[in-house]
């Protein structure tokens, strides 16, 4: 997919602002459908525009559930580039990531959701799984229309035509029927 082709050097100005991401995500959404629906946000928590809270209310506002998932570490870690090296700021230090679990939880709050620490174990995917699976189903019909073809016709052709052969042929054959006259014979 376009992941493996992301790179935080291709966003121009640094920073998060996870309430444009959820406004994003929320505009994305079909208006008409009642099934349940929610955005599934993958981040650190650091919001650098400080207006989470704010759109994850939103959100929850238009029955849209936000779910977080924290990724990181409290304590910090640097950001790999994929090439053994990290990412430097400005001045030359490598930066440091440190997942804000106190914010991940007040946006996933403010959205209805919940707060989900990914780890390297799959219970993280098995507990949004099951978060997921308590909102409500869509509603799938299936509408089923059979279109009838008229074949009828081909077939009662045939059997007029070998009726009238049979009529003809009995005509010749049987003598009791040779005095009925079903067909004028010309002089």
């Amino acid at each position: 997919m376009f992941l493996d082709d992301i790179d935080p050097s291709l966003i121009e100005t640094q920073g998060t602002d996870i309430g444009r991401a959820l406004d994003l995500a929320m505009h994305s959404f079909a208006q008409d459908t009642k099934a349940g629906k929610a955005i599934i946000l993958i981040t650190d928590g650091e919001d650098h525009e400080g207006n989470a809270e704010e759109m994850a209310r939103k959100a929850a506002g238009m029955g849209i559930k936000v779910f977080i998932l924290g990724v990181g570490s409290p304590a910090g870690s640097p950001i790999p580039l994929g090439d053994g090296e990290y990412l430097k700021d400005n001045a030359g230090n490598t930066v440091m990531s440190r997942l804000n679990e106190d914010m991940c939880r007040k946006i996933a709050a403010a959205g209805n959701g919940t707060y989900i620490h990914v780890d390297n174990s799959d219970a993280a995917e098995r507990q949004l799984k099951a978060e997921i699976g308590k909102m409500q189903k869509g509603q799938f019909g299936t509408l089923t229309s059979t279109a009838f073809s008229e074949q009828f016709q081909a077939v009662a052709i045939i059997l007029i035509i070998l009726l009238i052969i049979e009529a003809i042929i009995l005509e010749k054959k049987n003598s009791r029927l040779q005095n009925l006259q079903l067909f004028k014979r010309k002089k």
